[in-house]
């Protein structure tokens, strides 16, 4: 008889929420919680899990009531040994209040057969002294955006080297460090596996001397990448390597170059700054391919990559090269063929827009 109360009262329960939800779109959740542990305590499993998956559904209540609801779900399926649904609800938990603390010993898990099952999900995911940093701290959303800046190192492909004056000896050529910054976005098409964008603004320089001859130009470029970037967890590390591979046009938006002659007996000449875009291959196409490693810090993941991008463009152009044909006349300098690969070296921080909302970790 007693039993049949409790059944009578179970499916009162779940009308008289569903009634309430129909009258005025909302429901008590604090009630609808306390019937559901009524009906836990009563072991009405099914019951149990039909009204707490009716406020999931619902999508009511704050971040405490949540974190109840989905604690409640989580052992209701730990006692029913549905270890995969479990694991379901336990990340859901994470999800709701990644900050979740889960005590061994509370009363509703205490003497749960899968006892060790449930904490050690828990434990996974919130990662702890024992057994390292969890998944879920590592877990570095589905959709971020953020900065990054680093260093840039020419490497310098010249296919010829011509003089006017062959007096003025062989030119040797080399490039300072330069910088570049950028707005970076990436999106996980699936777990692991992200697509990146990102828009910058970059400064360079080469130079050439020889004898007689001191030429320096710096290049500002506005680089548009687009690349896919592959992550690899690895259990006890807060680390996560990835590597990454793409393209990347950047349009070539100044180039200013200053040019000096003195030392071969015959002219003495101060410096000439002098724009030399007109004489430059605007459109710049790159392959790119990365190595680096990221870690999750609360809502942000911060970032340090090495990367190489190899030109496929050259600098000068082929016809016409001399627009102003001061620097050939006076200061005798002739452009040489270049092709301007690079190494760069950089850092980030990104922000979480947001996380996952389908299970990561278990398939």
């Amino acid at each position: 008889m007693r039993a049949y109360i409790i059944v009578v009262f179970g499916i009162i329960c779940m009308f008289l929420s569903s009634s309430v939800r129909a009258q005025d779109g909302s429901v008590d959740v604090e009630l609808t919680i306390s019937r559901a542990q009524d009906l836990y305590n009563e072991s009405y499993l099914d019951s149990t899990l039909r009204v707490l998956q009716g406020l999931a559904d619902a999508k009511e209540g704050d971040k405490d009531q949540w974190g109840r609801i989905l604690f409640l779900k989580a052992v209701t399926e730990a006692r029913q040994d549905s270890i995969k649904a479990m694991r379901r609800s336990v990340e859901q938990l994470f999800r709701v209040d990644r900050n979740y603390v889960m005590k061994p010993y509370d009363p509703l898990i205490v003497d749960l057969a899968v006892r060790d099952e449930l904490y050690g999900t828990y434990l996974g995911l919130a990662g702890g002294r024992d057994v390292g940093p969890g998944l879920m701290q590592k877990d570095q959303g589905k959709w971020r955006m953020g900065v990054s800046g680093g260093v840039v190192h020419m490497l310098l492909d010249v296919r010829s080297n011509t003089q006017v004056f062959a007096e003025d000896g062989q030119n040797s050529y080399d490039a300072p460090l330069g910088w570049e910054l950028a707005g970076t976005m990436e999106y996980d098409l699936i777990p692991n596996l992200a697509i990146q964008a990102s828009g910058g603004y970059s400064v360079t320089r080469y130079r050439t001397r020889n004898e007689a001859l001191r030429y320096e130009e710096e290049l500002t470029s506005i680089p548009l990448s687009l690349a896919l970037k592959k992550m690899f967890w690895f259990s006890r590390s807060p680390w996560v390597p990835y590597v990454s591979a793409g393209a990347t046009y950047a349009w070539l938006d100044a180039a200013q170059a200053t040019v000096e002659r003195s030392g071969d007996g015959v002219r003495l000449l101060a410096p000439l700054r002098v724009d030399r875009a007109a004489e430059r291959e605007r459109d710049q196409w790159r392959l790119s391919g990365a190595l680096g490693l990221s870690r999750k810090v609360g809502h942000t993941v911060i970032h340090v990559e090495c990367r190489y991008d190899h030109a496929l463009s050259d600098l000068t152009l082929d016809v016409g090269p001399y627009t102003d044909s001061e620097t050939l006349l006076r200061y005798y300098y002739v452009d040489n063929p270049i092709r301007l690969s690079s190494v760069v070296v950089s850092a980030g921080l990104q922000y979480i827009i947001r996380y996952h909302s389908r299970n990561r970790i278990y398939k």
